[in-house]
């Protein structure tokens, strides 16, 4: 009997190793979705990252992974697709770039798996346009710093893309002048710090005709004073359309005031215990809105038009 259950012990190893050693690889991603290539680029991999697929195990042999293009005239795929090697789990697609085309699909598969991509093949010809700074919104504390990025529609060429920067109010806090995205990259960082003197700023880049902003707001501590504890409050209906009302419970002379993402004052008035305010000059969009008293500060927020 003991001899019996050794050989099913063995038995049961054997089969667990074998069952190991016989798994198949599957393809987990094949991207990233969009990338670029420029036209005259041959066996090259695609930029600012390289298309790659990549297989959810190691192969334990070769492996290829056939890559069709939905345009071989515009774009073809080196050797029909890309070869993963023993003990590997992805491989970069070589491609060769041959006449501009917006979007070519390509399409790897395995087995029954296939994955999608889409490449841009550029001839030099196309300019790039700022599409975004980001973060778009943001917040932080007064006198704190915050990384954003310039963000263009395809990659920079040769010797780079310069955006130009600009602040409002211009003395809101630090930012470069400019910001540089490398050759082949289609973002670069560039930080702001803050100078303490507002409560909200926009930062713009701006690249020939095509502009960007993020709103940054600046969390401005509230002294003991100020607390809304002591001085509760209520906003009407956030998001708001032609109206908006503010409520707050004490009989002081309230001040409200309302900026647009360029942090320009749109609306101010005084008002005590409650107000409604005619917004319907305003576009519709993103604004905020800051509370103060005879301490200070009581609310900033940002408040929503539709």
């Amino acid at each position: 009997m003991k001899n019996i259950f050794i050989k099913n012990c063995l038995f049961v190893l054997l089969s667990v190793f074998i069952s190991k050693a016989e798994a198949q690889s599957n393809i987990s991603s094949f991207g990233p979705p969009l990338s670029y290539v420029s036209v005259g680029y041959f066996n090259m991999p695609s930029i600012p990252t390289a298309l790659t697929v990549t297989l959810d195990i190691p192969t334990s042999t070769a492996l290829f992974i056939s890559i069709t293009s939905s345009d071989p005239g515009s774009l073809q795929v080196v050797g029909g697709g890309v070869t993963i090697q023993a003990g590997d789990n992805s491989a970069q697609v070589m491609l060769n770039g041959l006449a501009m085309n917006s979007s070519v699909l390509l399409t790897a598969s395995l087995g029954t798996q296939q994955f999608y991509a889409n490449v841009r093949v550029l001839d030099g010809t196309e300019v790039p346009q700022l599409i975004a700074i980001n973060p778009p919104i943001n917040t932080i504390s007064m006198g704190g710093t915050i990384n954003l990025s310039a963000q263009i529609d395809i990659p920079a060429p040769q010797g780079g893309t310069t955006i130009i920067l600009s602040l409002y109010p211009a003395n809101a806090g630090t930012i470069p002048p400019i910001v540089t995205i490398p050759t082949n990259q289609i973002s670069s960082q560039f930080s702001y710090i803050d100078g303490g003197v507002v409560s909200v700023c926009s930062v713009t880049g701006t690249l020939g005709g095509s502009q960007s902003t993020a709103v940054i707001n600046i969390d401005t501590p509230l002294n003991i004073s100020d607390s809304p504890v002591e001085s509760p409050y209520s906003i009407g209906s956030n998001p708001f359309s032609e109206k908006i009302t503010f409520t707050v419970s004490d009989n002081q002379p309230q001040t409200i005031s309302i900026y647009n993402v360029y942090s320009e004052l749109v609306i101010k008035e005084v008002f005590s215990n409650s107000i409604t305010i005619n917004t319907g000059q305003l576009s519709k969009g993103i604004y905020f809105y800051e509370l103060r008293n005879k301490n200070g500060i009581i609310k900033k927020e940002k408040i929503i038009k539709e």
